[in-house]
């Protein structure tokens, strides 16, 4: 594969932003490293996933930094991960909603439920990759804030590619008075901004009831991150920039390349 001197640039770029997102405003963070746990440092509580869905079981694979879960292999195999209520997932004035996805083939109908906290005893913030009515968009990135307030609707965003990675943002910016929606570190919808009020409603990756059922997303997610603040959108690109990192070798060869430079100049200087 080739790779030139820019995908390289945006892959360590990528790398140092991912570094950088052990940061005070991550409240949640989700790596699925073989486990369901809730990492953020900076988080009140830790808000640990469980499985929902009679004899489920969640399962790992490659993702775009170390492992990612798959949520079922299937619609008839669908489940969803929850955690209970926290104020860690009652969205703050200023929030950011954001995660690696990789929808599966199998992703059918209007509603594929992603990321919601919704229906399990509030409806607080709801997440889709949505194909409404008549399709102008499929898959696009779909918003439901307080009930039925549909800050972004789907068809007005950008579509969400099956069978392969894309990093997926909401944020909300109650300075810049925007709720915005962002695909591979470009903005794809925005709105006005809405407030979200806090609720007593668990968290889930899916469908917000137990499943089998097909209105829900499938397939892969990593790196599923919720920000007490609106991230800006060099940090969303540096974040996109993680699904261009080339190869492992061609980024040794370039690791080694400065390593050589650099040792070459200190030579040069004590001549």
């Amino acid at each position: 594969m080739k790779t030139n001197i820019k995908t390289i640039a945006m892959g360590f770029l990528g790398m140092f932003l991912f570094a950088a997102v052990a940061r005070a405003d991550v409240v949640t963070q989700y790596s699925f490293e073989n486990n369901l746990e809730d990492t953020a440092p900076s988080g009140v509580s830790f808000d640990n996933l469980s499985v929902f869905g009679a004899g489920r079981a969640e399962s790992y694979e490659a993702g775009i930094v170390g492992q990612a879960v798959r949520i079922s292999d299937g619609a008839t195999n669908a489940f969803r991960l929850r955690a209970a209520d926290s104020d860690d997932l009652d969205l703050a004035a200023d929030w950011t909603l954001e995660a690696f996805v990789k929808p599966d083939l199998a992703n059918v109908g209007e509603w594929e439920r992603f990321w919601t906290k919704w229906g399990d005893g509030g409806n607080e913030w709801h997440t889709a990759f949505r194909s409404t009515g008549a399709v102008t968009v499929e898959n696009g990135l779909d918003l439901f804030i307080n009930g039925s307030n549909n800050i972004l609707n789907s068809n007005n965003t950008a579509e969400v590619p099956l069978d392969e990675w894309s990093h997926v943002a909401f944020v909300g910016n109650s300075a810049a008075n925007t709720v915005t929606a962002w695909l591979n570190g470009n903005e794809v919808g925005s709105a006005g901004y809405v407030a979200v009020t806090a609720g007593g409603g668990g968290m889930s990756f899916g469908n917000f009831s137990a499943g089998p059922d097909a209105l829900q997303y499938l397939g892969l997610i990593d790196e599923a991150l919720i920000h007490d603040s609106a991230v800006s959108e060099a940090y969303l690109q540096g974040r996109a920039a993680l699904l261009v990192i080339p190869e492992p070798s061609s980024v040794s060869l370039a690791v080694l390349g400065v390593l050589a430079l650099l040792g070459w100049t200190r030579r040069r200087r004590n001549r």
